[in-house]
Protein backbone atom coordinates (compact mmCIF):
# COMPACT_ATOMS: atom_id res chain seq x y z
CA UNK A 1 0.00 0.00 0.00
CA UNK A 2 1.10 3.56 -0.75
CA UNK A 3 -0.60 6.06 1.52
CA UNK A 4 -2.06 9.00 -0.38
CA UNK A 5 -1.55 7.66 -3.89
CA UNK A 6 -5.23 7.94 -4.82
CA UNK A 7 -5.07 11.67 -4.06
CA UNK A 8 -1.61 12.30 -5.45
CA UNK A 9 -1.94 10.67 -8.88
CA UNK A 10 -2.94 13.79 -10.79
CA UNK A 11 -0.26 15.94 -9.13
CA UNK A 12 2.42 13.29 -9.78
CA UNK A 13 1.52 13.27 -13.46
CA UNK A 14 1.53 17.07 -13.57
CA UNK A 15 4.93 17.42 -11.90
CA UNK A 16 6.30 14.22 -13.50
CA UNK A 17 7.79 13.49 -10.10
CA UNK A 18 6.77 11.65 -6.96
CA UNK A 19 8.03 12.51 -3.48
CA UNK A 20 8.34 9.42 -1.33
CA UNK A 21 8.21 9.88 2.47
CA UNK A 22 8.07 7.43 5.35
CA UNK A 23 4.88 8.18 7.29
CA UNK A 24 1.31 9.23 6.64
CA UNK A 25 1.69 12.31 8.89
CA UNK A 26 4.38 13.56 6.50
CA UNK A 27 1.96 13.20 3.59
CA UNK A 28 -0.83 15.04 5.41
CA UNK A 29 1.40 17.97 6.40
CA UNK A 30 2.89 18.35 2.92
CA UNK A 31 -0.49 18.19 1.20
CA UNK A 32 -1.96 20.76 3.60
CA UNK A 33 0.95 23.05 2.70
CA UNK A 34 0.17 22.69 -1.01
CA UNK A 35 2.70 19.99 -1.99
CA UNK A 36 0.47 17.28 -3.40
CA UNK A 37 2.75 14.98 -5.42
CA UNK A 38 3.73 12.94 -2.36
CA UNK A 39 3.04 9.42 -1.09
CA UNK A 40 4.23 7.34 1.87
CA UNK A 41 5.28 3.73 2.21
CA UNK A 42 3.36 3.68 5.51
CA UNK A 43 6.34 2.83 7.67
CA UNK A 44 7.13 -0.40 5.81
CA UNK A 45 10.11 -1.16 3.59
CA UNK A 46 9.53 -0.03 0.02
CA UNK A 47 8.46 -2.97 -2.14
CA UNK A 48 8.72 -3.66 -5.87
CA UNK A 49 4.92 -3.60 -6.10
CA UNK A 50 4.79 -0.10 -4.60
CA UNK A 51 7.45 1.11 -7.04
CA UNK A 52 5.49 -0.31 -9.96
CA UNK A 53 2.44 1.61 -8.79
CA UNK A 54 4.39 4.87 -8.81
CA UNK A 55 5.80 4.03 -12.25
CA UNK A 56 2.30 4.22 -13.71
CA UNK A 57 2.30 7.97 -13.11
CA UNK A 58 5.97 9.02 -13.25
CA UNK A 59 9.44 7.53 -13.66
CA UNK A 60 11.01 10.11 -11.34
CA UNK A 61 11.11 9.55 -7.58
CA UNK A 62 12.53 11.79 -4.87
CA UNK A 63 13.17 9.95 -1.60
CA UNK A 64 12.63 12.36 1.30
CA UNK A 65 13.59 10.63 4.53
CA UNK A 66 14.93 11.61 7.93
CA UNK A 67 18.70 12.07 8.26
CA UNK A 68 19.02 9.62 11.16
CA UNK A 69 20.47 6.12 10.74
CA UNK A 70 17.07 4.53 10.20
CA UNK A 71 16.16 7.05 7.51
CA UNK A 72 19.49 6.63 5.71
CA UNK A 73 19.26 2.85 5.74
CA UNK A 74 15.70 2.97 4.44
CA UNK A 75 16.81 5.31 1.64
CA UNK A 76 19.66 2.98 0.67
CA UNK A 77 17.33 -0.01 0.47
CA UNK A 78 14.85 1.96 -1.59
CA UNK A 79 17.49 3.11 -4.06
CA UNK A 80 18.35 -0.43 -5.12
CA UNK A 81 14.75 -1.45 -5.69
CA UNK A 82 13.82 1.72 -7.58
CA UNK A 83 16.79 1.38 -9.94
CA UNK A 84 15.98 -2.26 -10.61
CA UNK A 85 12.57 -1.13 -11.87
CA UNK A 86 14.23 1.29 -14.30
CA UNK A 87 13.11 4.51 -12.56
CA UNK A 88 15.14 7.64 -11.87
CA UNK A 89 15.81 8.29 -8.20
CA UNK A 90 17.18 11.23 -6.24
CA UNK A 91 17.60 11.39 -2.50
CA UNK A 92 17.15 14.28 -0.05
CA UNK A 93 18.16 14.09 3.60
CA UNK A 94 16.49 16.73 5.76
CA UNK A 95 18.43 18.71 8.38
CA UNK A 96 19.27 16.72 11.50
CA UNK A 97 16.32 16.44 13.87
CA UNK A 98 13.69 17.04 11.19
CA UNK A 99 11.26 14.88 9.29
CA UNK A 100 9.07 16.22 6.44
CA UNK A 101 6.25 16.97 8.89
CA UNK A 102 8.36 19.11 11.23
CA UNK A 103 10.37 20.78 8.48
CA UNK A 104 7.38 21.94 6.44
CA UNK A 105 5.83 23.27 9.65
CA UNK A 106 8.99 25.25 10.45
CA UNK A 107 9.94 26.70 7.04
CA UNK A 108 6.79 26.54 4.86
CA UNK A 109 6.18 25.10 1.41
CA UNK A 110 8.28 27.56 -0.63
CA UNK A 111 11.41 27.03 1.46
CA UNK A 112 10.75 23.28 1.46
CA UNK A 113 10.55 23.15 -2.33
CA UNK A 114 13.73 25.20 -2.59
CA UNK A 115 15.56 22.94 -0.13
CA UNK A 116 14.60 19.80 -2.07
CA UNK A 117 15.65 21.35 -5.39
CA UNK A 118 19.04 22.35 -4.01
CA UNK A 119 19.81 19.20 -2.04
CA UNK A 120 18.45 16.34 -4.17
CA UNK A 121 21.30 14.03 -5.13
CA UNK A 122 21.54 11.10 -7.49
CA UNK A 123 22.51 7.80 -5.89
CA UNK A 124 26.18 8.03 -6.89
CA UNK A 125 26.67 11.37 -5.16
CA UNK A 126 24.44 10.37 -2.23
CA UNK A 127 26.35 7.18 -1.46
CA UNK A 128 29.70 8.91 -1.91
CA UNK A 129 28.85 11.89 0.29
CA UNK A 130 27.63 9.64 3.11
CA UNK A 131 31.04 8.07 3.68
CA UNK A 132 33.54 10.30 1.91
CA UNK A 133 35.04 11.90 5.01
CA UNK A 134 35.65 8.48 6.53
CA UNK A 135 37.22 6.88 3.44
CA UNK A 136 38.97 9.61 1.45
CA UNK A 137 42.36 8.98 3.09
CA UNK A 138 42.02 5.20 3.34
CA UNK A 139 42.52 3.43 -0.04
CA UNK A 140 41.01 0.16 1.19
CA UNK A 141 37.82 1.76 2.50
CA UNK A 142 37.65 4.00 -0.57
CA UNK A 143 37.86 0.94 -2.85
CA UNK A 144 35.08 -0.74 -0.87
CA UNK A 145 32.86 2.33 -1.26
CA UNK A 146 33.63 2.48 -4.98
CA UNK A 147 32.65 -1.18 -5.40
CA UNK A 148 29.39 -0.54 -3.55
CA UNK A 149 28.56 2.37 -5.88
CA UNK A 150 29.51 0.27 -8.92
CA UNK A 151 27.20 -2.55 -7.79
CA UNK A 152 24.34 -0.07 -7.79
CA UNK A 153 25.29 1.38 -11.18
CA UNK A 154 25.26 -2.16 -12.58
CA UNK A 155 21.55 -2.35 -11.76
CA UNK A 156 20.74 0.59 -14.08
CA UNK A 157 18.99 -0.88 -17.11
CA UNK A 158 19.25 2.09 -19.49
CA UNK A 159 22.57 2.12 -21.37
CA UNK A 160 22.82 5.91 -21.69
CA UNK A 161 21.98 6.55 -18.04
CA UNK A 162 24.47 3.91 -16.96
CA UNK A 163 27.20 5.51 -19.08
CA UNK A 164 26.54 8.90 -17.46
CA UNK A 165 26.65 7.40 -13.96
CA UNK A 166 29.94 5.74 -14.88
CA UNK A 167 31.33 9.10 -15.93
CA UNK A 168 30.19 10.75 -12.70
CA UNK A 169 31.64 7.92 -10.61
CA UNK A 170 34.92 8.20 -12.50
CA UNK A 171 35.08 11.92 -11.73
CA UNK A 172 34.24 11.56 -8.04
CA UNK A 173 36.71 8.74 -7.35
CA UNK A 174 39.36 9.80 -9.89
CA UNK A 175 39.29 6.35 -11.45
CA UNK A 176 39.37 5.59 -15.17
CA UNK A 177 35.95 4.96 -16.73
CA UNK A 178 37.17 1.77 -18.41
CA UNK A 179 37.98 0.22 -15.03
CA UNK A 180 34.47 0.95 -13.76
CA UNK A 181 32.93 -0.47 -16.95
CA UNK A 182 35.08 -3.58 -16.61
CA UNK A 183 33.87 -4.12 -13.04
CA UNK A 184 30.24 -3.67 -14.11
CA UNK A 185 30.58 -6.22 -16.89
CA UNK A 186 32.31 -8.63 -14.52
CA UNK A 187 29.34 -8.34 -12.15
CA UNK A 188 26.88 -8.96 -14.95
CA UNK A 189 28.79 -11.97 -16.27
CA UNK A 190 29.02 -13.41 -12.75
CA UNK A 191 25.27 -12.96 -12.30
CA UNK A 192 24.67 -14.72 -15.60
CA UNK A 193 26.89 -17.62 -14.51
CA UNK A 194 25.03 -17.90 -11.22
CA UNK A 195 21.64 -17.82 -12.95
CA UNK A 196 22.79 -20.46 -15.40
CA UNK A 197 24.07 -22.64 -12.55
CA UNK A 198 20.79 -22.30 -10.65
CA UNK A 199 18.83 -23.22 -13.78
CA UNK A 200 21.09 -26.20 -14.40
CA UNK A 201 20.76 -27.38 -10.80
CA UNK A 202 16.98 -27.13 -10.92
CA UNK A 203 16.85 -29.10 -14.17
CA UNK A 204 19.62 -31.56 -13.29
CA UNK A 205 19.87 -32.41 -9.56
CA UNK A 206 23.15 -34.22 -10.30
CA UNK A 207 24.84 -32.00 -12.85
CA UNK A 208 27.32 -33.58 -15.22
CA UNK A 209 30.76 -32.04 -15.65
CA UNK A 210 30.91 -29.64 -18.61
CA UNK A 211 32.24 -31.21 -21.82
CA UNK A 212 35.79 -30.39 -22.81
CA UNK A 213 36.39 -28.18 -25.78
CA UNK A 214 37.63 -30.26 -28.67
CA UNK A 215 41.39 -30.41 -28.94
CA UNK A 216 42.31 -29.33 -25.40
CA UNK A 217 43.14 -31.13 -22.15
CA UNK A 218 43.89 -27.91 -20.28
CA UNK A 219 41.67 -26.57 -17.48
CA UNK A 220 39.26 -23.74 -18.28
CA UNK A 221 40.83 -20.32 -18.42
CA UNK A 222 39.39 -18.00 -15.71
CA UNK A 223 37.80 -14.71 -16.60
CA UNK A 224 40.76 -12.44 -17.35
CA UNK A 225 41.44 -8.89 -16.31
CA UNK A 226 40.29 -6.14 -18.65
CA UNK A 227 42.14 -3.45 -20.47
CA UNK A 228 41.74 -0.47 -22.72
CA UNK A 229 38.90 1.93 -23.33
CA UNK A 230 36.35 -0.80 -23.70
CA UNK A 231 36.08 -3.70 -21.29
CA UNK A 232 37.86 -6.05 -23.72
CA UNK A 233 39.31 -9.12 -22.04
CA UNK A 234 43.10 -9.12 -22.43
CA UNK A 235 43.46 -12.85 -22.12
CA UNK A 236 46.89 -14.48 -22.17
CA UNK A 237 46.87 -16.19 -25.56
CA UNK A 238 49.53 -18.65 -24.35
CA UNK A 239 46.89 -20.27 -22.11
CA UNK A 240 44.75 -21.26 -25.09
CA UNK A 241 45.45 -24.36 -27.13
CA UNK A 242 44.58 -22.54 -30.35
CA UNK A 243 47.92 -20.72 -30.04
CA UNK A 244 51.29 -22.35 -30.64
CA UNK A 245 53.81 -19.65 -29.74
CA UNK A 246 57.22 -19.55 -31.39
CA UNK A 247 58.47 -17.30 -28.62
CA UNK A 248 57.60 -16.54 -25.00
CA UNK A 249 56.38 -13.00 -25.60
CA UNK A 250 52.63 -12.49 -25.60
CA UNK A 251 51.93 -10.64 -28.86
CA UNK A 252 49.51 -7.76 -29.16
CA UNK A 253 46.14 -8.38 -30.76
CA UNK A 254 46.41 -8.80 -34.54
CA UNK A 255 45.34 -6.02 -36.90
CA UNK A 256 41.67 -5.31 -37.40
CA UNK A 257 39.64 -8.13 -39.01
CA UNK A 258 37.77 -5.66 -41.19
CA UNK A 259 40.04 -6.51 -44.08
CA UNK A 260 39.44 -3.10 -45.63
CA UNK A 261 41.85 -2.42 -48.47
CA UNK A 262 43.31 1.02 -49.06
CA UNK A 263 40.79 1.85 -51.77
CA UNK A 264 37.95 0.62 -49.59
CA UNK A 265 39.13 2.81 -46.70
CA UNK A 266 39.22 5.85 -48.91
CA UNK A 267 35.78 5.24 -50.41
CA UNK A 268 33.95 4.53 -47.16
CA UNK A 269 32.90 7.41 -44.94
CA UNK A 270 33.26 6.94 -41.20
CA UNK A 271 29.49 6.44 -40.88
CA UNK A 272 29.52 3.71 -43.52
CA UNK A 273 32.43 1.97 -41.80
CA UNK A 274 30.52 2.03 -38.52
CA UNK A 275 27.45 0.54 -40.20
CA UNK A 276 29.56 -2.14 -41.89
CA UNK A 277 31.25 -3.07 -38.62
CA UNK A 278 27.95 -3.24 -36.74
CA UNK A 279 26.72 -5.75 -39.29
CA UNK A 280 29.95 -7.73 -38.97
CA UNK A 281 29.55 -7.93 -35.21
CA UNK A 282 25.97 -9.17 -35.58
CA UNK A 283 27.19 -11.70 -38.18
CA UNK A 284 29.75 -12.92 -35.64
CA UNK A 285 26.99 -13.16 -33.03
CA UNK A 286 24.79 -15.23 -35.34
CA UNK A 287 27.62 -17.59 -36.21
CA UNK A 288 29.32 -18.01 -32.84
CA UNK A 289 26.70 -16.96 -30.27
CA UNK A 290 26.13 -20.49 -28.93
CA UNK A 291 29.83 -21.23 -28.44
CA UNK A 292 31.59 -20.63 -25.15
CA UNK A 293 33.65 -17.46 -24.91
CA UNK A 294 34.87 -18.57 -21.49
CA UNK A 295 33.89 -21.49 -19.32
CA UNK A 296 30.16 -21.13 -18.70
CA UNK A 297 29.90 -17.81 -20.60
CA UNK A 298 28.34 -18.10 -24.07
CA UNK A 299 29.75 -15.86 -26.77
CA UNK A 300 26.34 -14.23 -27.19
CA UNK A 301 26.34 -13.07 -23.55
CA UNK A 302 29.90 -11.76 -23.91
CA UNK A 303 29.08 -9.54 -26.90
CA UNK A 304 25.69 -8.38 -25.62
CA UNK A 305 27.24 -7.24 -22.33
CA UNK A 306 30.15 -5.54 -24.11
CA UNK A 307 27.72 -3.58 -26.28
CA UNK A 308 25.74 -2.46 -23.24
CA UNK A 309 28.79 -0.45 -22.15
CA UNK A 310 28.90 1.43 -25.45
CA UNK A 311 26.71 3.97 -27.22
CA UNK A 312 23.68 2.32 -28.84
CA UNK A 313 24.25 0.78 -32.27
CA UNK A 314 23.02 2.92 -35.14
CA UNK A 315 21.68 0.29 -37.49
CA UNK A 316 18.06 -0.19 -36.37
CA UNK A 317 17.86 -3.82 -37.51
CA UNK A 318 21.12 -4.68 -35.75
CA UNK A 319 19.65 -3.14 -32.59
CA UNK A 320 16.54 -5.33 -32.99
CA UNK A 321 18.65 -8.47 -33.31
CA UNK A 322 20.77 -7.60 -30.28
CA UNK A 323 17.61 -6.94 -28.25
CA UNK A 324 16.16 -10.33 -29.20
CA UNK A 325 19.41 -11.98 -28.10
CA UNK A 326 19.33 -10.01 -24.83
CA UNK A 327 15.77 -11.08 -24.08
CA UNK A 328 16.69 -14.68 -24.74
CA UNK A 329 19.71 -14.49 -22.44
CA UNK A 330 17.58 -13.01 -19.67
CA UNK A 331 15.45 -16.14 -19.94
CA UNK A 332 18.50 -18.41 -19.98
CA UNK A 333 18.33 -19.15 -23.72
CA UNK A 334 21.03 -18.62 -26.36
CA UNK A 335 19.13 -18.37 -29.63
CA UNK A 336 20.54 -20.17 -32.71
CA UNK A 337 21.18 -18.55 -36.08
CA UNK A 338 18.17 -20.33 -37.57
CA UNK A 339 15.87 -18.34 -35.25
CA UNK A 340 16.91 -15.15 -37.06
CA UNK A 341 17.37 -16.39 -40.61
CA UNK A 342 13.79 -17.75 -40.43
CA UNK A 343 12.48 -14.83 -38.38
CA UNK A 344 8.88 -13.73 -39.08
CA UNK A 345 10.14 -10.16 -39.46
CA UNK A 346 11.18 -10.19 -43.13
CA UNK A 347 13.62 -7.31 -42.64
CA UNK A 348 15.49 -9.17 -39.88
CA UNK A 349 15.54 -12.41 -41.87
CA UNK A 350 16.83 -10.63 -44.97
CA UNK A 351 19.55 -8.75 -43.09
CA UNK A 352 20.71 -11.94 -41.35
CA UNK A 353 20.93 -13.74 -44.66
CA UNK A 354 23.03 -10.90 -46.07
CA UNK A 355 25.42 -10.26 -43.19
CA UNK A 356 26.24 -13.91 -42.48
CA UNK A 357 27.99 -13.86 -45.86
CA UNK A 358 30.29 -11.00 -44.79
CA UNK A 359 33.92 -12.06 -44.22
CA UNK A 360 35.34 -11.54 -40.76
CA UNK A 361 38.70 -13.30 -40.63
CA UNK A 362 41.92 -12.46 -38.88
CA UNK A 363 44.63 -10.76 -40.89
CA UNK A 364 46.55 -13.06 -43.22
CA UNK A 365 49.75 -11.39 -42.02
CA UNK A 366 49.12 -12.30 -38.38
CA UNK A 367 51.25 -15.45 -38.28
CA UNK A 368 54.09 -13.81 -40.18
CA UNK A 369 54.05 -10.55 -38.22
CA UNK A 370 53.99 -12.03 -34.70
CA UNK A 371 55.75 -15.34 -35.25
CA UNK A 372 52.88 -17.54 -34.07
CA UNK A 373 50.59 -20.10 -35.61
CA UNK A 374 46.86 -20.43 -35.03
CA UNK A 375 46.59 -24.17 -34.58
CA UNK A 376 42.80 -24.42 -34.74
CA UNK A 377 40.65 -22.03 -36.78
CA UNK A 378 37.66 -22.88 -34.58
CA UNK A 379 39.12 -20.71 -31.82
CA UNK A 380 39.76 -17.65 -33.94
CA UNK A 381 36.31 -16.27 -33.20
CA UNK A 382 37.45 -15.17 -29.73
CA UNK A 383 40.08 -12.88 -31.17
CA UNK A 384 37.92 -11.74 -34.06
CA UNK A 385 35.31 -10.11 -31.82
CA UNK A 386 37.91 -8.45 -29.61
CA UNK A 387 39.40 -6.81 -32.67
CA UNK A 388 36.00 -5.76 -33.96
CA UNK A 389 35.09 -4.14 -30.64
CA UNK A 390 38.39 -2.29 -30.45
CA UNK A 391 38.08 -1.08 -34.02
CA UNK A 392 34.50 -0.01 -33.44
CA UNK A 393 35.59 2.05 -30.44
CA UNK A 394 38.31 3.60 -32.59
CA UNK A 395 35.79 4.64 -35.24
CA UNK A 396 33.57 6.28 -32.61
CA UNK A 397 36.54 8.16 -31.17
CA UNK A 398 37.59 9.38 -34.61
CA UNK A 399 34.07 10.60 -35.27
CA UNK A 400 33.95 12.52 -31.98
CA UNK A 401 37.41 14.03 -32.63
CA UNK A 402 36.16 15.33 -35.96
CA UNK A 403 33.15 16.89 -34.22
CA UNK A 404 35.39 18.51 -31.62
CA UNK A 405 37.68 19.88 -34.33
CA UNK A 406 34.71 21.53 -36.02
CA UNK A 407 33.43 22.96 -32.74
CA UNK A 408 36.84 24.38 -31.83
CA UNK A 409 36.92 26.29 -35.10
CA UNK A 410 33.70 28.08 -34.15
CA UNK A 411 34.12 28.38 -30.35
CA UNK A 412 37.21 30.56 -30.11
CA UNK A 413 35.73 33.82 -28.85
CA UNK A 414 36.16 34.93 -25.25
CA UNK A 415 32.50 34.43 -24.35
CA UNK A 416 32.87 30.70 -24.98
CA UNK A 417 36.32 30.11 -23.51
CA UNK A 418 35.01 27.75 -20.80
CA UNK A 419 33.40 25.49 -23.40
CA UNK A 420 36.55 25.78 -25.49
CA UNK A 421 38.73 24.55 -22.65
CA UNK A 422 36.39 21.62 -21.99
CA UNK A 423 36.57 20.63 -25.63
CA UNK A 424 40.36 20.77 -25.58
CA UNK A 425 40.42 18.55 -22.48
CA UNK A 426 38.09 16.03 -24.10
CA UNK A 427 40.13 16.14 -27.30
CA UNK A 428 43.34 15.31 -25.42
CA UNK A 429 41.69 12.41 -23.56
CA UNK A 430 40.27 10.96 -26.77
CA UNK A 431 43.61 11.26 -28.55
CA UNK A 432 45.29 9.34 -25.72
CA UNK A 433 42.59 6.69 -25.84
CA UNK A 434 42.90 6.42 -29.60
CA UNK A 435 46.66 5.85 -29.37
CA UNK A 436 46.13 3.14 -26.75
CA UNK A 437 43.55 1.29 -28.86
CA UNK A 438 45.63 1.64 -32.02
CA UNK A 439 48.58 0.15 -30.16
CA UNK A 440 46.42 -2.83 -29.09
CA UNK A 441 45.36 -3.32 -32.67
CA UNK A 442 48.92 -3.00 -33.94
CA UNK A 443 48.06 -0.20 -36.36
CA UNK A 444 49.41 3.27 -36.96
CA UNK A 445 47.21 6.34 -36.84
CA UNK A 446 47.71 9.69 -38.51
CA UNK A 447 47.71 12.83 -36.33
Amino acid sequence: MLYGLHLARTAIRRHDECWLVEGYLDVISLVQAGIEHVVASSGTALTQEQIKLIKRYSENIVILYDSDAAGINAALRGIERIIEEGLNVRIVLLPIGHDPDSYIYEVGSEAMLQYVAQNAKDFVLFKTDLQWKAVQHDPIKKAALLRDVIRTIAKVTDNIKRALYVRECSRLFDVAEQLIIAEINQLKLTQLQQKKQIDNNSNNPTPKPPPKQQGTDKPPTPLPDEYGLMPIEAEDEANYTDWTPHNTDVPPLPPSPLDLGAADKLSLSNAKRIDKLEKKMVAWLLEHGQRDMFEGIPAAAYLVFQLQSMPPLRNALCVKIIDVYRQGLENGIVLPMSHFVQHPDDDIAQLCAQITALPHELSANWEKKHGIVLADANFRYKNEIKQMLLHYQLLLINERLEEIGTLLQHNNNTAEQADWRLLLTEQKQLQDQRRSIANELGIEISH
